[in-house]
């Protein structure tokens, strides 16, 4: 993983955007899908170059919160973003985890796998890019930390062959049911991710990602060590 330590929030940001961007303009020649998750991550997107809006991509989630109340969700936020007006405005899809007319968690993280294994089916050369976020408890995606249930962890996100999981937080946070990408497709599908970490209340997160040793069931952002060209953008020194 490479890490780029900049010295303002808004460096940082900008500096996550350029990446992005350069990955999206330089490859596109292959289908692309962007995958976004919610939080502050998503003020990366209103940074990236309108060159790197292109005709040969979908935009996609990698989590969601299961609510019926449409201002609760990552969608909702994305929709919000002078980038998602750019990309509706060219036509370029914007594909939502379904909330509202899946009867479960479940289902529509199997709906939503489905999704992306027809695009991979018909885009095999196809660029698959993750812009995520870490939560101060040390989350990724929609990936809370399980610290005393390592076993319950790995079966639901990495001994999986799944690409989304449906499940219950055990009451942890505002959202006790939550979708998300699997770490298990985190590690396979995403080919290239943008992750940007700003604050101070974020930074025993971000170390303990960082440390040498760790458990993914206690930080599961340590799975950054182990995705293939990872880089992340930070103003925490």
């Amino acid at each position: 993983m490479e890490i780029i330590r900049a010295t303002t929030t808004h460096d940082a940001m900008r500096m996550a955007g350029e990446t992005l961007s350069h990955e999206l303009i330089t490859k596109a020649d292959r289908p692309a899908l962007l995958l976004v998750s919610g939080g502050s991550s998503l003020a990366v997107l209103d940074t990236m170059s309108d060159v790197a809006v292109r005709s040969n991509m979908q935009i996609g989630q990698i989590d969601e919160r299961w609510t019926k109340y449409e201002r609760d969700l990552n969608a909702y936020t994305y929709k919000k973003t002078d980038f998602a007006k750019i990309i509706s405005e060219r036509g370029i899809p914007f594909v939502p985890i379904d909330t509202m007319f899946a009867e479960s968690a479940v289902e529509s993280a199997q709906n939503y796998e489905e999704y992306l294994k027809r695009w991979r089916g018909l885009f095999s050369g196809g660029l698959v890019v993750g812009l995520f976020g870490i939560g101060t408890d040390g989350h990724i995606a929609g990936i809370l930390p399980f610290p005393n249930q390592k076993e319950i962890f790995e079966q639901t996100f990495l001994n999986t062959r799944q690409w989304y999981a449906g499940y219950d937080t055990g009451a942890i946070g505002s959202f006790p049911t939550r979708i998300t990408m699997t770490l298990h497709a985190l590690i396979q599908e995403v080919d290239m991710s943008v992750v940007y970490v700003s604050g101070e209340e974020k930074r025993e997160a971000l170390r303990k990602t960082l440390l040498p040793d760790g458990s993914l069931h206690e930080t599961p952002a340590r799975i950054l060590n182990e995705i293939r060209n990872a880089h992340l953008f930070t103003d925490i020194q």
